[in-house]
């Protein structure tokens, strides 16, 4: 599976999905914070540098928001902090106002 960026500064963008567990958020250097999915570029202002975390567990993938004020969005719904919801490819996900489609690879 992969992200790819529908609105933000680099429409087309795209982040393929291989780990178990990636971090969504902004690189911060002097609080050592590397996302797996950096999206630093794309709307800096509107994403926390610890977004959400998204997570594979036994065939499903799922996101997590981290808290905060720019939430987390499936299909334009925001969740709850710290509760995973699971996604299924064709959903869009914004973290803040960047949104972002799951697509098949």
């Amino acid at each position: 599976m992969k992200l790819v960026v529908e609105q933000g500064q680099t429409v087309g963008a795209q982040f393929v999905l291989g780990d178990a567990e990636l971090l969504v958020g902004r690189e911060d250097e002097d609080e050592e914070i590397y996302p797996d999915i950096d999206l630093s570029d794309q709307d800096a202002g509107y994403v926390h540098r610890r977004h959400a975390t998204l997570t594979f567990q036994n065939g499903n993938l799922s996101v997590t928001h981290l808290g905060g004020s720019n939430k987390t969005r499936i299909n334009n719904k925001p969740i709850a902090d710290n509760v995973p919801q699971t996604v299924k490819l064709g959903d869009k996900i914004a973290f803040g106002k960047v949104v972002l489609r799951l697509l098949p690879v």
